[in-house]
Protein backbone atom coordinates (compact mmCIF):
# COMPACT_ATOMS: atom_id res chain seq x y z
CA UNK A 1 0.00 0.00 0.00
CA UNK A 2 1.41 3.07 -1.12
CA UNK A 3 0.24 6.38 1.20
CA UNK A 4 0.07 10.25 -0.22
CA UNK A 5 1.52 12.43 2.53
CA UNK A 6 3.00 16.64 1.80
CA UNK A 7 4.21 19.00 4.35
CA UNK A 8 4.55 22.69 4.06
CA UNK A 9 6.67 25.00 6.31
CA UNK A 10 6.06 29.08 5.59
CA UNK A 11 7.76 31.73 7.48
CA UNK A 12 8.12 35.75 6.74
CA UNK A 13 8.17 39.14 7.83
CA UNK A 14 4.97 41.36 7.02
CA UNK A 15 5.64 44.89 7.69
CA UNK A 16 2.87 47.29 8.41
CA UNK A 17 2.35 50.90 7.41
CA UNK A 18 0.54 53.45 9.55
CA UNK A 19 2.13 52.78 13.09
CA UNK A 20 0.56 49.47 13.49
CA UNK A 21 3.14 46.46 14.84
CA UNK A 22 5.08 44.89 12.29
CA UNK A 23 4.56 40.62 12.48
CA UNK A 24 6.18 37.63 12.18
CA UNK A 25 4.57 34.65 10.53
CA UNK A 26 5.09 31.08 10.71
CA UNK A 27 2.38 28.51 8.93
CA UNK A 28 3.13 24.98 8.47
CA UNK A 29 0.88 22.20 6.98
CA UNK A 30 0.83 18.25 6.79
CA UNK A 31 -1.55 16.21 5.22
CA UNK A 32 -2.03 12.44 4.70
CA UNK A 33 -4.14 10.52 1.93
CA UNK A 34 -5.36 7.54 3.72
CA UNK A 35 -8.07 6.36 1.45
CA UNK A 36 -8.32 7.47 -2.19
CA UNK A 37 -10.56 9.69 -1.72
CA UNK A 38 -9.70 11.18 1.33
CA UNK A 39 -7.05 13.81 2.30
CA UNK A 40 -6.36 14.56 6.17
CA UNK A 41 -5.12 18.12 6.69
CA UNK A 42 -3.32 19.08 10.12
CA UNK A 43 -2.21 23.06 10.18
CA UNK A 44 -0.45 25.77 12.25
CA UNK A 45 -0.92 29.72 11.89
CA UNK A 46 0.92 31.81 14.27
CA UNK A 47 1.99 35.47 14.22
CA UNK A 48 4.36 37.43 16.52
CA UNK A 49 4.28 40.99 16.81
CA UNK A 50 7.82 42.85 16.62
CA UNK A 51 6.88 45.01 20.03
CA UNK A 52 7.73 43.55 22.97
CA UNK A 53 5.06 42.22 25.54
CA UNK A 54 5.70 45.51 27.72
CA UNK A 55 4.73 47.47 24.88
CA UNK A 56 1.41 49.20 25.61
CA UNK A 57 1.24 49.61 21.43
CA UNK A 58 -3.15 48.02 20.76
CA UNK A 59 -2.18 46.96 17.35
CA UNK A 60 0.66 44.37 18.74
CA UNK A 61 -0.70 40.84 19.53
CA UNK A 62 0.41 37.60 19.19
CA UNK A 63 -1.85 34.59 17.75
CA UNK A 64 -1.44 30.74 17.49
CA UNK A 65 -3.95 28.75 15.67
CA UNK A 66 -4.14 24.91 14.91
CA UNK A 67 -6.70 23.54 12.89
CA UNK A 68 -7.65 20.05 11.00
CA UNK A 69 -9.90 19.23 8.39
CA UNK A 70 -10.87 16.40 5.81
CA UNK A 71 -11.30 17.01 1.86
CA UNK A 72 -12.81 14.45 -0.09
CA UNK A 73 -12.68 14.23 -3.45
CA UNK A 74 -15.35 14.59 -5.73
CA UNK A 75 -16.14 14.28 -9.81
CA UNK A 76 -14.81 16.90 -12.84
CA UNK A 77 -11.99 17.85 -10.12
CA UNK A 78 -13.96 19.15 -7.17
CA UNK A 79 -13.53 18.56 -3.06
CA UNK A 80 -15.26 19.31 -0.32
CA UNK A 81 -13.25 19.94 2.99
CA UNK A 82 -14.81 20.31 6.16
CA UNK A 83 -12.99 20.95 9.28
CA UNK A 84 -12.12 22.47 13.02
CA UNK A 85 -9.93 25.20 13.88
CA UNK A 86 -9.07 26.35 17.30
CA UNK A 87 -6.77 29.90 18.34
CA UNK A 88 -5.14 28.00 21.63
CA UNK A 89 -2.98 30.92 22.67
CA UNK A 90 -2.26 34.61 21.89
CA UNK A 91 -1.54 37.81 23.59
CA UNK A 92 -3.86 41.17 23.01
CA UNK A 93 -6.86 38.96 21.11
CA UNK A 94 -9.84 36.88 21.93
CA UNK A 95 -9.13 33.09 21.46
CA UNK A 96 -11.89 31.21 19.71
CA UNK A 97 -12.93 28.18 18.05
CA UNK A 98 -14.55 27.15 14.88
CA UNK A 99 -15.62 24.98 12.28
CA UNK A 100 -15.54 25.54 8.61
CA UNK A 101 -16.09 24.16 5.13
CA UNK A 102 -14.81 24.84 1.52
CA UNK A 103 -15.39 23.67 -2.06
CA UNK A 104 -11.84 23.21 -4.17
CA UNK A 105 -11.85 23.31 -7.95
CA UNK A 106 -8.15 21.60 -8.92
CA UNK A 107 -6.91 22.74 -12.13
Amino acid sequence: MNIEFFSSIEAGYRVRDGGAADQWRADAAFGVRPLQNYQIIVQSFNIVSSRTPEDSDPTAYDLFKAQISVVRDLPHGMALQAGASSEYAGRNIGAGNGLFMAVWSRF
